[in-house]
């Protein structure tokens, strides 16, 4: 099983469980709040003189990977075939 596959068998056992449903637009929104905290983690150093904590670097990667196959899903688009075309073309 592609790890595409296995994020959106969790979420949809996720969303059956708790009675919501993922849109486009709620994915969407959400990937960006996501991308907003990974870039917080990123800066800490230079805005807050501290080291960036690896652990949620990690965790802010995965949220944001995990929304991304969410919303690749609800387009029945591909990743790996889509990151696969664009070193191509590169």
């Amino acid at each position: 099983m592609k790890l595409q596959e296995k994020v959106n068998s969790v979420l949809e056992r996720i969303e059956v469980e708790k009675g919501f449903k993922y849109t486009p637009e709620i994915a969407a929104l959400h990937l960006v709040e996501e991308v907003g905290e990974l870039v917080n983690e990123i800066v800490t150093e230079k805005i807050k003189h501290s080291k960036t904590n690896l652990d949620n670097l990690k965790t802010e990667i995965a949220d944001i990977f995990i929304l991304l196959a969410k919303i690749a899903n609800l387009y029945k688009v591909d990743i790996e075939e889509c990151v696969n075309l664009k070193l191509r073309g590169s």
